[in-house]
């Protein structure tokens, strides 16, 4: 078994796997953490955003969805579903920016070795971007740890974000009937449907979150990689810049996927009816325009929700400690810069 208490710090210094598990748990942690902030600061603006895609003939847009809910449940009921939804981010982000980054690490480290992107280059690992890899090597990296993360994340994600939408389309006039609360909601849905109706839109969520998550998190790092260590050291809010943009783009081109997702998710849509089919209705009843309800708020949350997680995620690293280099890359670099420091001294002396 890995040893996680009790760790030395000659453990780290090794490079051994005891400290890359230890750097891993850290990540998972930073991104519980992360996801948690991020949900719990913008639920408002996600509640609207699901009451109008849930049902877009009945709201202008994502201004009367929120009057309406204030009108009619108060204002309070903005944060229905908000326990569920914070604590079901916690676990999912935490796999989301743990399986990321551990298998980021790991693919950087094997493109860094076979797709070197040749001298003068920054270090594989800094600034997050690895500017040392060859950028096609880089980019499938990312591409697949991004796939990976969302993959991981998404086995508590779904019926996390079933339940929260249930929550907030039934009890605001979207779908009618009597307000439920998150359990009756699981007991409802696992007697009528089984367990597989709480992955209900499953594929659906998959199909919009899986390209999402590629093009954000490449466009993250890539963004970090233009601006440098050196500025994001010295200016942290570039963090919160980098990933506004990152989320921005991402939800803008995945909208359409999106509101299918929230179709099925909350009955507009049935899932089993498949992909093409789903979307041709949705066309068929509210125009192609149908297919970017939501847009804006989508774009807007998304790209606030990206900035902040993002942005706290990197700040809770530093907090914990996490090294910006995997553990061999940074030992690599300790001894590289002692052997630096004791050239320097001898010469020194020699003078002397």
């Amino acid at each position: 078994m890995p040893r996680i208490t009790g760790l030395r710090r000659s453990d780290c210094l090794s490079g051994g796997s005891d400290c890359h598990l230890v750097r891993d748990v850290k990540m998972a942690v930073a991104g519980a953490m992360a996801g948690a902030i991020a949900t719990a600061a913008l639920f408002p603006i996600d509640t609207a955003k699901t009451l109008r895609q849930a049902n877009p003939k009945a709201f202008k847009g994502t201004r009367d969805a929120l009057a309406h809910i204030c009108r009619t449940r108060g204002p309070w009921a903005i944060y229905t579903g908000i326990p569920t939804a914070v604590v079901g981010a916690m676990p999912s982000s935490a796999l989301y920016f743990g399986t990321y980054e551990a298998v980021k690490t790991r693919l950087m480290r094997v493109a860094a070795n076979n797709f070197p992107a040749g001298p003068g280059g920054p270090r594989e690992g800094e600034g997050g971007g690895g500017g040392g890899v060859h950028p096609a090597a880089r980019a499938a990296a990312h591409a697949v740890a991004a796939a990976c993360g969302n993959a991981a994340s998404s086995l508590i994600f779904v019926p996390k974000e079933y339940v929260k939408q249930t929550l907030q389309a039934s009890g605001m006039g979207a779908a009618g009937g009597a307000r439920e609360t998150a359990k009756e909601i699981v007991r409802r849905t696992v007697k009528e449907k089984g367990v597989k109706g709480l992955y209900r839109g499953y594929w659906a969520t998959l199909s919009r979150n899986v390209p999402s998550a590629i093009i954000r998190f490449s466009l993250y790092e890539e963004i970090k990689l233009f601006i440098g260590p050196a500025r994001l050291m010295s200016a942290p809010p570039a963090y919160l810049l980098a990933g506004a943009l990152a989320g921005a783009c991402a939800s803008g081109m995945t909208t359409p996927f999106d509101v299918l997702k929230t179709r099925v998710a909350t009955g507009s849509l049935e899932g089993g009816r498949g992909f093409a089919k789903n979307m041709a209705t949705i066309v068929a009843d509210d125009g192609w325009k149908g297919l970017y309800a939501g847009f804006q708020p989508r774009v807007v949350m998304s790209g606030l929700f990206t900035a902040v997680g993002f942005g706290s995620f990197e700040a809770i690293k530093v907090v914990l400690g996490v090294s910006p280099l995997p553990p061999d890359e940074a030992t690599a670099d300790s001894s590289s810069s002692s052997s630096a420091a004791a050239a320097a001294a001898a010469a020194t002396t020699r003078r002397r």
